[in-house]
């Protein structure tokens, strides 16, 4: 395979982050707030385009499982392979992550003490999430701060997991 068609494959990949986005943005107006009356659709319906967004995290997570695969033969010549791929993995992802995670928390932050009150519980084991570990939030949902970051705790474990195989060749 060429690089041609990896860049390619990496296309498709941003093209099914972006129906990611859409998917969760059409969610979270329609879906889990109930206030905001969307209207007519324009060309297609909501529901139709949320489903469609839904189907980019699979392709998404199949593209990069067998991009992590083809660029996997450039970690055996390294010294240390598996810790080089894992420390490549968390300077791409958890930089931006952290950096929204604390926004969101200084947003709950500010909405506490503005309006005395906030559906959020930012106990000490919450903060656990900027680590990709797990937590109950207040609703009881094994969710990170930032929610949508559920799915960056399953891929963080994915390439602790890879990084392992690698050692394995």
């Amino acid at each position: 395979m060429n690089k041609g068609n990896i860049i390619s494959l990496q296309v498709l990949r941003g093209l099914a982050a972006i129906a990611v986005v859409v998917h969760h943005t059409i969610r979270a107006l329609m879906v889990n707030n109930t206030n905001i009356n969307m209207g007519p659709p324009w060309f297609v319906d909501n529901s139709i385009l949320m489903n469609i967004g839904a189907a980019g995290v699979d392709i998404f997570f199949v593209l990069s499982g067998f991009i992590m695969i083809y660029i996997s033969k450039t970690y055996e010549t390294r010294s240390n392979p598996a810790k080089s791929f894992i420390i490549n993995r968390l300077q791409r992802i958890w930089p931006i992550y952290a950096l929204i995670t604390l926004l969101l928390c200084f947003l709950y932050m500010v909405i506490y003490f503005k309006n005395g009150a906030i559906h959020f519980d930012l106990q000490l084991s919450r903060l656990a999430s900027f680590l990709f570990i797990p937590t109950f939030n207040e609703k009881g949902l094994l969710q990170p701060i930032l929610g949508v970051g559920w799915t960056l705790n399953y891929e963080m474990y994915f390439y602790l997991l890879f990084s392992v195989s690698i050692l394995f060749k």
